[in-house]
């Protein structure tokens, strides 16, 4: 799908003005694609500029890129990630690197 995001509310330019909830969409779909992370357990909610990320992954990765990838998409200045890990697996791998996993910054442009 090539969808541009709008930076005005002209009508009739062809481009779809980015609202909270598409930009949540996206950053959700970043986190699925770019990070393994299972949607139905992450909330993403936008306000004012600022995503809010809750619920629960499996890997410190996922948890620590999850700030990365909301921050690169556009519109977002800060993240309130209040992401946990799952208690089964925060013991035995707490210290996973997220730097084994960039976000690619192209997954969250696309809504």
């Amino acid at each position: 799908m090539n969808t541009r995001i709008a930076q005005s509310s002209k009508p009739d330019t062809g481009l779809i003005k980015a609202t909270p909830q598409r930009t949540a969409q996206a950053i959700l779909e970043a986190l699925c694609n770019g990070y393994a992370v299972r949607p139905a357990q992450v909330w993403v909610t936008v306000t004012a500029h600022q995503a809010r990320l809750v619920g629960e992954v499996d890997w410190k990765y996922q948890q620590q890129g999850a700030t990365r990838c909301a921050l690169a998409t556009p519109g977002i200045h800060s993240v309130d990630n209040q992401l946990t890990l799952t208690p089964e697996l925060a013991g035995a791998f707490l210290n996973r690197s997220a730097a084994a996993a960039p976000c690619d910054r192209q997954s969250t442009l696309a809504i």
